[in-house]
C-alpha cells in the first residue's frame, strides 16, 4: 500500500540494457515521502525517468495529474502498470505515459508547467558520471520552459 491505495506493478524485461525494468527502492521512498507530507490539492507532477512507475502511479491514484516518462523501451511496462492501477471510474487522478531520453528536446507533453518534478532512482546514472550532461540539459529544458525561456 502506498498513499492509502494498493498499487499493483509488474517489472519489465530484465534483458533491457537499462535500469528501468525494475522497481527500485527509491521509487518506494519517494511515494513514502508523500505519505508523510501529503500534497495540498490536485497537483501536476512529472515523474522523470519513472522506471516501472510506482511513485507516479501512486500519486495519480491519490488524485494528481501525473506525466510518467522514461525511455521508449520501458513504455510497455509503464503503460501496463498504469492500466492495472487507474481503471475507469475508480481513477481519482490521471496518468500520461511519454517516451523521453535525457538531453533531447522536450516532447509536447513535457512542455507544460509542473508543480513538482520527481527524480527518484534516476540519479544512479548521474552520480556514476554517466549521462550527467544529458540530465543537466533536461533539467535546463524543464526550467527554461517554466521560466518562459526557450530551450
Amino acid at each position: 500500500r502506498l498513499l492509502g491505495h494498493t498499487i499493483a506493478l509488474s517489472d519489465g524485461e530484465c534483458a533491457l540494457s537499462n535500469t528501468g525494468w525494475k522497481t527500485w527502492a527509491g521509487a518506494w521512498l519517494v511515494g513514502s515521502y508523500f505519505e508523510r507530507r501529503p500534497l495540498d490539492g490536485r497537483r501536476r507532477i512529472l515523474d522523470l525517468s519513472c522506471g516501472t512507475g510506482l511513485a507516479g502511479i501512486a500519486l495519480a491514484v491519490a488524485g494528481h495529474e501525473v506525466v510518467l516518462c522514461d525511455m521508449a523501451v520501458c513504455l510497455p511496462t509503464i503503460r501496463a502498470n498504469v492500466e492495472r492501477n487507474l481503471r475507469g471510474d475508480d481513477a481519482q487522478g490521471s496518468a500520461t505515459v511519454v517516451g523521453y531520453s535525457w538531453g533531447m528536446p522536450l516532447p509536447p507533453e513535457l512542455r507544460i508547467d509542473f508543480d513538482l518534478i520527481l527524480c527518484g532512482d534516476l540519479l544512479y546514472h548521474v552520480w556514476s558520471g554517466r549521462l550527467l550532461n544529458e540530465f543537466l540539459t533536461t533539467l535546463q529544458y524543464l526550467h527554461n520552459r517554466r521560466s518562459g525561456r526557450r530551450p
